[in-house]
């Protein structure tokens, strides 16, 4: 066999492999512009790093346009899977000690719980106490002081005898003037020791609150955990039915795509773009080897 027939075909495959090779390569690199003097090399940078700007415009418009469109959100967010994965977590939530929900949804530690539930009881006592000071304690402890007195001078007065006699020469304004002190000393006691009474108190119901589930508070409303469920799933698609439409508006997913590429180095792009098509980009490169190889092989027999 004339070993002289294999040369035209081998030099059509090294050529066609390094020429796809370089191709491949050029995609990336050079990864910055080559000047020699004022002059521009051709071709330089690369082709990806030189379209990388209308690269990303390209992809977040395909993503927002094509891949990550209203429908297909609704549908994903929409459907049983993740409905019943959302109520779950919702039960599940509703299911702990009520300052379990909260340290969870306040994102904070027992410490600062703790402080922060101190501060909050302080303030509600310290409130109560300012509205009860408002209230016209003494006058109306003096007017049921009278009253009843009254009422008393009245009964005695119907039994008649000594004691009705006496009890008649108390005037009106007699009795008024003995039951206002009493009425002054009911606010000021009520003044100076609300506090101390209020505050262990709502401190104490505050204890047995968070250490009730908000299930059983709502069983209480004779809510049956299968009608609590069904609530729930059907707040969470109709939320997301009513306002994946905004959501969608506002998150501008065609800007996020291309502001992360841009943000991105040319070596973290092509690290992602072969992580992605290495095998099909050195596919193409022993292909242009296989053109190359029938080609020779062709020009051997024109």
């Amino acid at each position: 066999m004339d070993l002289s027939l294999l040369t035209g075909p081998l030099v059509g495959a090294i050529i066609g492999y390094f020429t796809n090779y370089l191709a491949v390569k050029m995609l990336f690199r050079p990864r910055n512009e080559v000047r020699i003097g004022g002059w521009t090399v051709p071709m330089t940078p690369g082709v990806i790093p030189k379209g990388k700007s209308r690269l990303a415009r390209a992809i977040g418009k395909a993503v927002s346009e094509n891949l990550l469109t209203k429908e297909d959100l609704s549908g994903y967010l929409l459907n049983e899977e993740t409905t019943n994965a959302v109520t779950d977590k919702a039960v599940d939530f509703l299911n702990k000690e009520i300052k379990e929900d909260i340290i969870e949804i306040a994102g904070t530690g027992e410490e600062d719980y703790e402080g922060k539930k101190t501060k909050v009881i302080n303030r509600i006592s310290a409130y109560f106490c300012e509205e009860i000071g408002k209230l016209p304690v003494k006058d109306q402890v003096t007017r049921v002081l009278v009253e009843a007195a009254q009422e008393k001078i009245r009964e005695l007065a119907a039994e008649g005898g000594m004691t009705a006699m006496i009890a008649m020469m108390l005037p009106e304004e007699k009795i008024i003037e003995l039951a206002g002190p009493m009425g002054w000393k009911t606010e000021k006691f009520i003044n100076d020791n609300a506090y101390d009474y209020i505050h262990p108190l709502l401190h104490s119901k505050a204890s047995q609150l968070e250490q009730e589930r908000a299930m059983d508070l709502l069983n209480d409303f004779d809510l049956e955990d299968r009608k609590i469920r069904d609530f729930i799933s059907s707040a969470y698609t109709g939320f997301v039915s009513d306002n994946i439409g905004k959501v969608i508006d506002k998150i501008d997913i065609a800007g996020m795509v291309e502001s992360k590429i841009n943000d991105m180095s040319v070596e973290e792009l092509e690290t992602m773009v072969l992580s992605v098509m290495k095998k099909e980009l050195n596919m193409i490169v022993r292909l242009g080897a296989l053109i190359g190889f029938v080609i020779g092989i062709v020009n051997v027999f024109i």
